[in-house]
């Protein structure tokens, strides 16, 4: 077995064994599910992130303590913890999280909803940390040292390397577990087993799109087309391209010649702000997008494919053929796919369930409506503005987390 190091308040080597006894003696001390204890800690964290000139250089950080902030957790307390007529809600118990690689700051979402659920959480990070995961972890130190000490054991985040003993040792503990990852790590990590009675959700990899109607851009002016273009870009490129939610497949939506029209407009506009703000990505990502490329002309029914410069190059389709085993590469750092249809619902047709997010613009409810009824829960379970693709919400691929995350006890006497 290797090391197993606990992360906070300050880094020791632990032991399951250990982590188990303060797991379990701090569930015996309950704080219900929104408490007053874990509404304060949000609000700390967020102002910290929001005030602290360290944070202000990375915007996924300012983009956590937005969400943090004090009125948007009221607001999602009374819309995702509310409980039905003679239920109340109440902690899941032990919740072991595995957040992926890919998306730096998410264990700041997730354990702050966990958290809000009443539970202890021992949170698994990996043993290299990004700069964004360092000054994240530094910050929530810090944050719990003004945090009562009710809060302090229910944040268990720990570190160690590929080591099934621990996972299985921690996976017997918890009642419940969350896995991101890839489709290999999440089916792995599911044939650990959990207790009979825990539960269990897995996010593995997803693909996502963008749809615009191109006779609607074409009506814009310069200045919204590009306030356009810096919405996509925020999808596209926060997370290098590596979050599900992020587009890869850009869709033009309208007569052929407008679409086309529209994509030429269009993308020369992303490419010279991704230029400015994204830049050239590092050699080993620069090598993994020239793969995808690559692969991508070769398996893929091509119409033509330009390389803006080093942050954009799109491929567009002449077909749909092939896109649905393309979809399971992982790709990013600015390769789009661009394709196009004559209206939003005929996008129902190519929809299947490894499609999570559709971030639109330009269409109307009835539309967007028309289309989730047209899939007949063949994907994507998002459909949210351009712009808000990569937004945190407690409702992910489908399902409320706040339903893993607490239980609905009966009460009718």
């Amino acid at each position: 077995m290797g090391p197993l190091v606990r992360l906070l308040p300050t880094e020791q080597k632990t032991t399951p064994e250990a982590l188990a006894a303060v797991a379990i003696e701090t569930i015996m001390a309950p704080i219900g599910v929104a408490s007053s204890e874990a509404v304060a800690y949000c609000n700390e964290l967020s102002h910290h992130l929001l005030t602290e000139p360290r944070a202000r250089s990375y915007p996924s950080l300012q983009a956590l303590g937005f969400w943090l902030r004090p009125g948007s957790i009221v607001s999602m307390i009374q819309e995702h913890l509310s409980a039905p007529e003679a239920t109340v809600r109440a902690p899941r118990g032990i919740v072991f999280q595995i957040p992926p690689r890919t998306i730096d700051i998410l264990f700041g979402f997730t354990s702050a909803l966990s958290l809000l659920g009443g539970n202890v959480t021992i949170l698994r990070l990996p043993e290299n940390l990004s700069p964004e995961q360092e000054l994240l972890l530094i910050m929530i130190r810090e944050t719990l040292t003004k945090c009562p000490d009710s809060i302090h054991n229910r944040l268990l985040f720990i570190r160690y390397g590929k080591d099934d003993t621990i996972t299985s040792a921690l996976s017997a503990l918890c009642d419940a577990r969350m896995v991101w990852g890839n489709d290999e790590t999440v089916m792995h990590l599911r044939s650990i087993p959990l207790p009979p009675l825990a539960r269990e959700v897995s996010y593995a990899e997803r693909s996502s799109a963008a749809a615009l109607n191109a006779e609607r851009y074409l009506a814009l002016s310069a200045p919204e087309k590009q306030q356009l273009v810096r919405a996509l870009f925020n999808d596209i490129y926060l997370f290098d391209q590596m979050s599900c939610a992020s587009p890869r497949l850009i869709i033009w939506v309208g007569e052929n010649e407008m679409a086309a029209s529209a994509a030429d407009d269009f993308y020369p506009r992303l490419a010279d702000l991704a230029g400015d703000q994204y830049g050239h990505p590092g050699a080993g990502e620069n090598l993994s997008k020239m793969n995808a490329h690559y692969l991508g002309l070769h398996d893929l029914k091509l119409e033509s494919t330009t390389t803006y410069n080093a942050a954009l190059t799109v491929m567009t389709l002449a077909g749909w053929t092939g896109l649905s085993a393309y979809k399971k590469l992982h790709f990013g750092y600015g390769l789009l796919l661009s394709a196009h249809i004559d209206q939003l619902r005929d996008l129902a047709f190519y929809a299947e369930k490894r499609d999570q997010t559709l971030a639109v613009w330009g269409f109307g409810p009835d539309e967007t409506h028309a289309f989730v009824t047209q899939c007949g829960g063949r994907g994507f379970d998002r459909i949210v503005p351009i712009g808000q693709a990569l937004a945190f919400d407690p409702v992910m691929d489908g399902a409320n987390l706040f339903d893993i995350l607490t239980r609905l006890v009966q009460v009718t006497v």
